[in-house]
């Protein structure tokens, strides 16, 4: 695959800054982009995203973990860079859960088919949203009825592939790079508002290694940067992972239907940092 936990939320958190910017990649909170012709696209760079989305849709569960990092622009222009870590458990069609730790984050999110909790561990305080009961039909419902998006939730998708290529203006093969060690086809891609790169893991599984998301319309220009790691397409998941239980004490909040829940990478007010 932006502003709190969820925007009613009362603390300033990462973790939907940093899932807001992964959402980039499918296209929501920026405006559509205008469909890539074939020529614009690079025949081999189309080859190695149309793999990586392959091998992940072929996964029925999977999990990895996500080391992030996202600029803030601050008042004078200089950028500082903020860092979460995260874990995913998916399991199709109807299972995600993940975790975030980091400078401003301690959240969990779970997905059972039915329910979507998100918990500010650090608030101890929590969402509970009803929500269809597939990966993909979820998504778009929180995006659309509260605008808020799952962290790296592209790579979710049934078929990721065919979330990300329409979005698409251009796309072109830059070669092979390393990424902590592991030779991966780098690919460098243009859509609306945002220029992004991703790394994708030359040797099998196809899965991606590294991503970068510049955006170009904002101050500053800031980065979201992750490195994927910990792959495990064949992960034996216990039913426990997909089922919530408020922690101790927690309080519910409620989301607003409509209301803006996350948000690109913003300026901050002078001196201080979101």
């Amino acid at each position: 695959m932006r502003g709190t936990l969820l925007r009613q939320f009362k603390r300033p958190s990462l973790l939907l800054v940093t899932l807001g910017a992964v959402a980039a990649l499918v296209g929501y909170g920026f405006a559509q982009s205008r469909p890539a012709t074939d020529a614009a696209i690079d025949p081999q760079a189309d080859v190695v995203l149309k793999q990586m989305g392959a091998c992940l849709a072929a996964a029925r569960q999977f999990s990895f973990a996500a080391d992030d990092m996202m600029d803030q622009v601050l008042a004078d222009g200089q950028r500082v860079q903020i860092s979460i870590n995260h874990r995913f458990t998916v399991r199709r069609p109807n299972g995600v859960a993940g975790d975030a730790q980091g400078d401003l984050e301690n959240s969990r999110y779970v997905y059972d088919g039915k329910n979507l909790a998100i918990v500010d561990r650090a608030e101890n305080i929590y969402a509970l949203l009803d929500v269809p009961n597939t990966i993909d039909a979820m998504l778009d419902y929180v995006a659309e009825k509260y605008a808020l998006t799952m962290p790296l939730s592209d790579l979710f998708y049934s078929d990721p592939y065919a979330v990300a290529r329409p979005r698409m203006r251009c796309a072109s093969y830059v070669g092979l790079h390393q990424v902590r060690g592991a030779k991966c086809h780098h690919l460098a891609i243009r859509q609306e508002g945002v220029d992004w790169q991703i790394w994708i893991q030359a040797a099998d599984p196809p899965v991606p290694r590294k991503l970068v998301i510049t955006y170009k319309e904002l101050p500053g220009q800031p980065q979201y940067i992750a490195f994927l790691n910990d792959w495990n397409l064949a992960a034996d998941v216990p039913e426990a992972t997909f089922r919530f239980t408020p922690p101790p004490g927690a309080r519910q909040t409620d989301l607003t239907p409509g209301r803006k829940q996350v948000a690109a990478p913003a300026e901050p007010a002078p001196g201080s940092m979101p």
